[in-house]
């Protein structure tokens, strides 16, 4: 894993997020690290970041990793 970072990304972009997403433990189970595709926004007093369609937040994801997602070229629409 040693191009991955460690922690939450901080700059605009599109990043695949490892991390166990509301804790290593909810309501009394044991939950399994995922992989989500996430997009970080600026704003007004910092970043935003929503995965899978709901805000991220550092106090809820632990162990979190992350890398550049590449993404392919797209074609020309018409």
């Amino acid at each position: 894993m040693s191009d991955w970072e460690k922690g939450l990304p901080v700059d605009p972009g599109i990043y695949w997020l490892y991390s166990y997403r509301y804790g290593k433990e909810s309501c009394g189970f044991e939950n399994k690290p995922e992989l989500q595709l996430a997009k970080v926004s600026e704003i007004a007093n910092g970043v935003m970041i929503v995965a899978d369609g709901q805000f991220v937040y550092e106090r809820e994801v632990e162990q979190p990793h992350y890398k550049a997602a590449l993404l392919p070229d797209l074609p020309e629409l018409n």
